[in-house]
């Protein structure tokens, strides 16, 4: 995806779904980021239309859009509910590349949240998730959350060592109308390219309903 000195080239995006250039960047990024590359920020609007912040890690992705889970107990998923809208920003460093999306939301149906749950490894995030049902919430010390956690433990020992996946426990989608991908430079002069849907006739023509067109750094 780029000439001998790494720069992006038209024929890059001509012709191409985003969700596609976005597989071989994640791709990379496996490699050169690997403890890393799942993690976003993801960016919300409140009732107020105060923009919020907080990193969050990918559950997957496909030509439909950027899936992840959250607490739906979260001031997040409130302002999911209220505003649909959102971004995500991956940025992998040791690629010096970014990836900024932009898109509407929509929540996944449940069988598909249960699925992702009861299909990941992560067992200590599991506990935490079923522990706190209320995410932001204040505490009077941290060792209220090793207390809950503990008492998850012991209920399962006389559950078989299930976690079932807890009801709060919400997917989401995002579907993309616009995708930007950054190249760093050492000179500053970084390259960015962006897709979106769009009837611009000005801009390049991508896949489909898909246009790119180049933007000053």
């Amino acid at each position: 995806m780029s000439n001998n000195d790494g720069s992006l080239l038209d024929s890059d995006f001509l012709n191409k779904n985003p969700m596609e250039i976005f597989q071989q960047w994640y791709n990379t990024a496996k490699v050169h980021e690997p403890k890393s590359f799942p993690l976003f920020t993801l960016s919300t609007v409140d009732e107020m239309n105060k923009p919020h912040s907080r990193t969050m890690a990918l559950i997957k992705y496909d030509l439909n859009g950027f899936k992840f889970c959250s607490n739906g107990n979260s001031p997040k998923a409130n302002h999911l509910r209220n505003n649909q809208f959102a971004s995500l920003c991956f940025y992998w460093p040791n690629c010096q590349r970014q990836v900024v999306v932009e898109g509407t939301t929509e929540e996944m149906p449940r069988h598909q949240v249960e699925a992702i749950f009861a299909n990941g490894t992560n067992i200590e995030g599991k506990i935490t998730n079923i522990a706190l049902e209320f995410q932001s919430e204040p505490i009077a010390s941290y060792d209220r959350v090793n207390e809950k956690r503990e008492e998850i433990r012991r209920w399962m020992l006389f559950n078989a060592n299930s976690l079932p996946c807890p009801g709060y426990i919400v997917g989401y989608n995002l579907i993309p109308d616009k995708i930007e991908f950054l190249k760093f430079n050492e000179n500053y002069a970084h390259e960015r390219i962006q897709l979106r849907r769009n009837d611009d006739k000005t801009a390049n023509s991508g896949n489909e309903s898909w246009i790119y067109q180049w933007l000053t750094p």
